[in-house]
Parts: structure tokens; sequence; C-alpha cells
């Protein structure tokens, strides 16, 4: 801060303390730079989630090994009965196949493609979890990746086809940044005007992890718009979160959501 103000210094340790050096002229001007920056600043060591933490949970790793689950069932994804019934195709979805929605997120091309997934999911979903809960993380992730598979299907021509469970994966990025942009703006643990630097930082992780070669960066971007409205919507309405009951209701009815998808695309 002192040097981008044009004023000189030094540190020097002496004494068990650091100390900051400048010259005796400049010495009222640098104490005003550094308490206008502890005044601008003086909420920015905020935690970085600001809700609590519900400990250890197994949502993450649950949700990794049903992706792979999945996949030893369905297989690569590809000119098979369980790809046409299932896979993600605009048109088909915005004509009445509601199902592929859902089932789309169950589907991966290779061994790779799965794996990625299932790693991120032990990642995401597991932080998701901690925040809100395993059967509501679960839920919320469910629904940001069928939402943003619908408004990828709109956002493409009828002709666009898709698989993969990282819109849903993405949607989990999205929720988390909502949860804390509307958690930071309703108790001031920073000012309003940074309470969208969580969705920014959800942005920035697209940008590192969704813009690959071969990726569906239309599937990505959908899926974290839908998973941070969600996630706002949530902690605007249910800060504390359900209690055990509302957390295995909750993961029930995505487990659910995606067993009755799969019947309705296989009758």
């Amino acid at each position: 801060m002192l040097v981008s103000s044009g004023i000189s210094c030094a540190t020097q340790r002496h004494g068990g303390r650091w100390w900051l050096l400048v010259a005796p002229d400049a010495h009222a001007r640098a104490r005003a730079v550094l308490e206008a920056w502890e005044r601008e600043n003086q909420d920015r060591g905020a935690a970085p989630l600001s809700g609590p933490d519900r400990g250890p949970t197994w949502a993450g790793v649950g949700a990794a090994l049903a992706l792979l689950g999945a996949y030893v069932w369905t297989g690569p994804a590809g000119p098979g009965a369980l790809t046409r019934a299932g896979g993600g195709r605009a048109a088909a979805l915005l004509g009445g196949d509601w199902w592929r929605a859902l089932t789309a997120l169950t589907l991966h091309v290779d061994l790779p493609h799965v794996a990625g997934n299932a790693l991120a999911a032990a990642v995401f979903v597991t932080y998701l979890a901690r925040r809100i809960g395993g059967g509501a993380a679960l839920a919320l992730c469910v629904a940001s990746g069928a939402l943003g598979n619908v408004a990828n299907a709109v956002y493409h021509d009828g002709a666009h086809r898709w698989v993969g469970a990282s819109t849903a994966l993405f949607g989990a990025i999205g929720v988390l940044a909502g949860l804390e942009a509307v958690a930071r703006w309703r108790r001031g643990a920073v000012t309003r005007r940074r309470a969208w630097m969580p969705l920014a930082a959800g942005l920035a992780l697209l940008a590192m992890l969704g813009t690959g070669r071969g990726s569906d960066f239309g599937a990505h971007l959908c899926g974290i718009a839908a998973g941070a409205l969600l996630g706002a919507a949530y902690e605007a309405r249910i800060p504390g979160g359900p209690g055990r009951a509302g957390q295995i209701a909750a993961g029930t009815a995505a487990v659910l959501a995606l067993a009755v998808a799969w019947l309705r695309a296989l009758a």
C-alpha cells in the first residue's frame, strides 16, 4: 500500500517483531494511508464460508461412487439403447422428453470422463454438504443439473446433444457461490459491494475447469447459473438448513427423481 502510494519503505525484524520503516518526513502520510486501508478492509478477514460447518460427511464420496456405479450399468455413452433413451438431446428434451434433463447426468462418454466427474463430485459435493447437509446438497446438485440442462437445450439448436454430470457439479459450485453471496449480504461480514465476490470466484472456477477442449461450456455455464440462483434462494428462505428428517427427505427426493426419470426413459 505504501509503495503504491509513492512512499518508500522497508521491513526489519527486531526484538521478535516486524517493523515497517519509512523516512521521518513521510511518517504522517504513511500512517494515514495504512489507517485508511484498515478502515476500508476491516471485514476482509471474514471466514471463507460464513455459514455453519456441519462436519465430516460421506455425501461427496457417495455421489462419486454413484456416478461410477451408473457407468458400470450404462457403459460408455454411444449408439446403444440407454444413450438413445436417456442421453441429452435438445430437440427431444424441449419436445417433451423431460426425463433427459436428469438421465443425461448419469451417462458418460468413457472412463476418463466419469472418473473426472467422480473426483469433482468427491470435492465439491463434500464441500457443499459440509455447508448445508448431505441430503440438501444432493438435492440442489440434481436440481441445478436438471435446470442447467434445460437452459442449455434452450440456448442451443435442436441438434445439440450432451451427456455427463458436469452440469450438476458446476451447479454445486454455483450453489456455494449463491449461498455465500446472500449470507454475506445479510450478515454484513463484508460490505455489500463485496457480496458478489463469491459469484466471481465461481466464475473463475468455471474459467479454469469448464472451458477445456471438448467440454460443453454452455452446459457448465448454465449449471453454475442455475446453482447460483438455487443457492441464493435456499439461503434466503432456509438459512439454517433443514434438520435430520429434512436432509433424509431431500436426499431421497434426489435419488427418486433420477430413478423415476430412468424408468420413464426405459418405458
